[in-house]
């Protein structure tokens, strides 16, 4: 006796009309559920969100200068 040929995955998705509107819901909500965790990271990773009404800097902050306990800075490298 011959074996059935093998439905084509168009015609198993015709006949599964039940499981259908299940199965797209559950795609939607891995979709959310992977958002919520990619602005979770990067939330964490960035720091604090910028204050309203400033633009965040492109720049990187420069270089910090070693400071003498007043404030003013060294006058010579050897003194840093």
């Amino acid at each position: 006796m011959p074996k059935p040929e093998p439905e084509s995955r168009d015609h198993r998705r015709r006949t599964n009309n039940a499981a259908r509107p299940i199965f797209a819901e559950a795609r939607r909500i891995g979709l959310v559920q992977r958002h919520l965790r990619k602005l979770h990271h990067l939330a964490t990773r960035t720091g604090p969100p910028p204050t309203a009404g400033s633009a965040p800097s492109t720049r990187e902050m420069p270089p910090r200068t070693p400071q003498t306990q007043d404030g003013s800075r060294p006058s010579t490298p050897e003194a840093a």
